[in-house]
């Protein structure tokens, strides 16, 4: 059965509207509800459309451009357009040349320089606000969520989530660690304290280093609380990777106790049990086993020396345990 002419004109239409559509019974039926809603098809040409569709891309295109920060090239889109140039994806690769789109996205000029895949423009976006949020939340200044400094980050081929966890550890030595820590790191490291957060998102700098140096800068600061001056720092952020401070802390205020009998009593009875040995010991280092045993044998010799008086005198080396 032939189709009214309406029901013929809308069906005309979505195939040209949709000529991809595999459903061409759906399209009937579409064609028949709006004849006998009283509708008619537009009558616009495939050319009027074609036009109406490029006006379309083009606003779009001048929107995102306006949204990424890049107003001042919208203009230029006008212009391309007076050229003749009237395919917005045309245009879009024609405005990624000028030096002004190159800025804004100059963490992808770097990536691109080094050889490296670039982000789509929408994951770099995300990058940037994620970045953003992420350093305002954990107390950066203002100056390390700039679009500037991000490029840096995104250029240097650093993710978020990289990104992120440096910025924490930056946090929290300023903000969190003991100032002893804080100041171990200054010392040890050679930053400025203004310099301190920069050096940590320096992207130059591997972020296992950066661990390193703050469990370095960790069990440096917590001996220096303790009144220890010790030169097996490395050997004990090498044995002891997940410390924190107040484990150190109380690390070497028990060796600092046992050091220091055991120094008076190494003067008595002559074998070396010094701070230096009751750190190796409580901290398990290599040694250790070697200054358990001297620990052992002093303590033995002074149970021996007092075994006739009224017993071991309070804060001798026999009393001690060892270990933590």
């Amino acid at each position: 059965m032939a189709e009214t002419p309406t029901v013929q004109a809308w069906v005309d239409y979505y195939a040209r509207e949709y000529p991809n559509e595999p459903n061409k019974n759906a399209l009937l039926s579409y064609a028949r509800n709006q004849a006998n809603a009283g509708k008619t098809p537009p009558t616009t040409t495939s050319s009027t459309a074609d036009t109406q569709k490029q006006v379309a891309a083009i606003d779009i295109l001048k929107e995102a451009f306006s949204q990424y920060g890049l107003s001042s090239l919208i203009d230029d889109i006008d212009s391309y357009i007076q050229k003749g140039y009237t395919d917005s994806d045309t245009i879009k690769l024609m405005l990624e040349k000028t030096d002004e789109y190159k800025k804004r996205f100059a963490g992808n000029e770097m990536l691109r320089k080094a050889g490296k895949n670039v982000l789509r423009v929408d994951e770099y976006l995300s990058a940037e606000n994620q970045m953003q949020q992420n350093f305002k939340e954990l107390g950066l200044p203002a100056e390390f969520g700039s679009k500037d400094y991000i490029a840096k980050i995104i250029g240097s081929g650093t993710s978020v989530n990289e990104a992120t966890s440096r910025a924490k550890a930056a946090s929290n030595m300023v903000y969190a660690t003991p100032a002893s820590v804080r100041n171990e790191y200054l010392r040890l490291y050679g930053v400025g304290a203004g310099d301190l957060m920069a050096a940590f998102l320096d992207p130059a700098v591997a972020e296992p280093i950066i661990n390193e140096r703050i469990r370095k800068s960790t069990i440096g600061g917590a001996a220096r609380d303790q009144g220890v001056q010790s030169n097996l720092v490395n050997e004990i952020a090498s044995a002891t990777p997940d410390i924190t401070y107040t484990q150190a802390a109380q690390g070497f205020a028990q060796a600092q106790q046992l050091g220091t009998r055991g120094q008076v009593l190494s003067q008595i009875y002559g074998d070396q049990y010094g701070i230096q040995e009751a750190t190796k010991e409580t901290f398990g280092l290599a040694g250790a086993a070697q200054a358990e045993t001297t620990k052992k044998k002093l303590a033995s010799k002074e149970r021996a020396a007092f075994s006739g008086s009224s017993g071991i005198r309070a804060g001798s080396l026999a009393q001690e345990k060892g270990g933590i």
